[in-house]
């Protein structure tokens, strides 16, 4: 009976904490699949860790090129940056943004369509933009150049793995 009791206490606190984590996220509230967006692909970019550094130079959770990280108007320190979720998130939540401007005219006429069996949304579009860049996304889909990463991670990939999330960038 102690037993039963006892996990059923941790299983309700860690309901609780998962809870209280997908309500708030750096200094803005985000919804929940946003919160779950950004986990997936901090677990796909870093495996979830805070200060890496790739080979090639790139950043953090979300493994952020530091140009990237210069057009988005952040004048931080490596050091900095690679201590702090909250400005990586920050980060993450304006390049979504940004990217979501200059893909505005591709997200409205492929959502809802079809890749593979995959509906194409706009998270699995800008997950692809953060993969390669919004320009590889518009010609993915004007000539159907499906780009690889540097680890040979293509688009078409981003586009359905990160499908059907409703991402609250207002």
């Amino acid at each position: 009976m102690r037993k039963k009791t006892l996990t059923l206490i941790i299983t309700l606190f860690t309901i609780c904490l998962i809870f209280t984590q997908t309500t708030k996220t750096t200094e803005t509230k985000i919804n929940n699949d946003t919160y779950t967006f950004l986990k997936l692909i901090s677990q796909k970019e870093s495996n979830n860790r805070l200060g890496v550094v790739s080979k090639r130079g790139h950043l953090g959770l979300y493994q952020f090129h530091p140009k990237t990280l210069k057009q988005l108007g952040m004048d931080v320190t490596v050091q900095k940056f690679l201590k702090n979720r909250d400005l990586q998130d920050k980060a993450m939540l304006s390049y979504l943004k940004q990217n979501k401007k200059i893909l505005k005219n591709e997200i409205e006429k492929y959502s809802g369509m079809n890749l593979n069996g995959e509906i194409i949304t706009e998270s699995g579009i800008l997950a692809a933009a953060h993969l390669s860049g919004p320009e590889s996304v518009k010609t993915f889909f004007k000539y159907g150049k499906d780009k690889t990463d540097g680890n040979g991670v293509r688009i078409s990939h981003y586009l359905i793995k990160f499908s059907g999330y409703n991402l609250n960038l207002e």
